[in-house]
């Protein structure tokens, strides 16, 4: 049975229970955007919308319908005031005000709005990305082009010698600039009263970076109608890509890789769409991978629901740290093993799930020790030991609604601190 607290904080906890009590009065709760479409965080701003709107008076605001990937950044968005959005935050004095992304186009807009209300609500942001550590959300420098993720938390050595952009100094320089009056002059992250993370390894790092409050909540994601097993092959394994086509996924990489292989016992098919499409085009005609490597083109969520139980393995090479694949628990719960790279957020979704192949995607000698285990494994029917409904409940929608809600709750009303006995 709940019971409350009052005048006690709110504690640092990474989880909330569903039977926490609801307060009297209605929360106001303003969820904000750079983009209304996109990818995966515009999915979760709109998810959360939908979810929690249920509790509370809520509304949304994202300034651009849809995000124009390659598109150079507009430096004057982080100088610039967003009127539409003052107006918004004046004339609905919200309690709480979620952020998603806000460095693409919003900037600081809203945190200047904020300083100037009369009554300041309490802000959560959800970093989707790795912005607020360093100029390129990606948490990566790039060398002669090349896509090259940080092994330690960068320091100002790294600032001042580092590129930010594929694109050259130029825009790197911007990029720099603009991260630098956002986070050192402006300080936004102040106007912040939590950050929310998907993963537990973007927490310790913004927790090690920030002295604020940071929060694990998983992002939802839909499951296939019925898991289980995935089909099995006598002859070769099958496996499947989902995701961007673009070069932090690893893809060139994992060609290069698989050309190596003196026994190609699987067939990987690569659903997605991206910039890396014509490169991956040309490498599996280099290097003659037609009847192991097949581009598939884009897929929906639904399709993709129905077809990902026919393969055997899910595959995620990236060469950046990914935050929190879902892709990942997708394929787990529909019984796949899973052969992703070892670090950031992939490996830890992969830890959770069971049933994982670790590799380092620029080397080979770990890429092959990991593809033949995996292979052997598929062909010789080894069990999994794998809790799928226990992963579909820490993913599920319910699951996130109520985490959410609740945590409005708490951090609008600090006075009062719900605790339960499945907490303890």
């Amino acid at each position: 049975m709940a019971k409350i607290i009052r005048g006690a904080k709110m504690q640092k906890k990474n989880k909330f229970d569903s039977k926490m009590i609801s307060t009297h009065q209605t929360l106001k709760v303003l969820h904000i955007n750079d983009f209304m479409l996109g990818g995966g965080a515009e999915n979760v701003f709109l998810e959360t919308y939908r979810l929690t709107k249920v509790y509370f008076d809520s509304r949304y605001y994202a300034p651009n319908q849809t995000f124009k990937q390659g598109a150079l950044p507009n430096v004057v968005r982080y100088f610039w005031r967003d009127k539409n959005l003052s107006l918004l935050l004046n004339s609905f004095e919200p309690d709480v005000i979620h952020v998603h992304n806000f460095h693409n186009r919003i900037g600081a807009s809203l945190f200047l709005a904020i300083r100037n209300l009369k009554k300041k609500p309490k802000v959560v942001w959800t970093a989707h990305d790795f912005f607020l550590l360093w100029p390129n959300p990606s948490y990566c420098y790039f060398k002669k082009g090349q896509f090259i993720k940080f092994e330690n938390p960068p320091d100002w050595l790294d600032f001042l010698t580092k590129s930010a952009s594929r694109e050259g100094i130029v825009l790197s320089l911007l990029r720099k600039i603009t991260w630098i009056y956002l986070t050192k002059i402006l300080r936004i992250q102040q106007e912040i009263d939590l950050i929310v993370t998907p993963s537990k390894f973007l927490n310790d790092l913004m927790s090690g970076q920030f002295q604020m409050k940071t929060l694990t909540i998983r992002n939802p994601t839909e499951f296939p109608s019925s898991t289980g097993t995935a089909v099995k092959s006598s002859k070769k394994v099958r496996m499947i890509f989902l995701g961007r086509l673009s070069p932090e996924k690893g893809l060139m990489e994992f060609l290069r890789h698989a050309a190596k292989l003196q026994n190609r016992q699987f067939e990987l098919d690569i659903f997605g769409s991206g910039e890396s499409r014509h490169t991956i085009e040309t490498l599996i005609k280099e290097y003659e991978l037609h009847d192991t490597m097949r581009l598939m083109g884009h897929i929906s969520a639904s399709e993709k629901n129905a077809i990902i139980k026919e393969y055997d393995v899910l595959v995620l090479p990236s060469i950046w740290h990914e935050n929190a694949p879902l892709t990942v628990v997708e394929g787990a719960a529909a019984g796949l093993r899973l052969l992703v790279s070892n670090f950031g957020g992939m490996r830890e979704l992969a830890e959770m799930a069971g049933g994982y192949y670790l590799f380092d995607p620029k080397d080979f000698t770990s890429f092959e020790m990991a593809i033949n285990g995996c292979i052997r494994d598929v062909l010789m029917n080894k069990p999994v030991d794998r809790d799928i409904q226990g992963i579909m409940a820490n993913f599920s929608k319910k699951q996130y609604q109520d985490n959410i809600s609740n945590l409005y709750r708490s951090i609008a009303q600090p006075f009062v601190y719900f605790e339960s006995s499945s907490m303890k």
